[in-house]
């Protein structure tokens, strides 16, 4: 998720935006493909930490059963770093 935080007021707006990129379409998909072709040979590069936060808030934003799961459980300390059976207490 890449995170756009800026909003172009109207009146500088390009109203013909989406013109210029249909005639363009063809320059736009060779550009994504050369960017796929290198990410399938170099892999991907370390994630920047904006997309990384954009991202987590994401997941936080969209986890509907994590809250509930912090609300009734509560979490004993594991022994030697590992859950054990019982290692959760449940509040009813």
């Amino acid at each position: 998720m890449i995170p756009f935080n800026v909003t172009i007021p109207p009146e500088q707006r390009d109203k013909e935006l989406p013109q210029k990129l249909l005639a363009e379409n063809s320059g736009i998909l060779n550009w994504l493909l050369q960017g796929y072709a290198s990410w399938k040979k170099e892999g991907l590069l370390e994630e920047p930490p904006v997309m990384k936060n954009a991202n987590e808030m994401y997941r936080m934003d969209m986890d509907t059963v994590g809250p509930l799961w912090q609300s009734v459980l509560i979490m004993t300390r594991p022994i030697n770093g590992e859950l054990q059976q019982g290692s959760f207490t449940i509040l009813m």
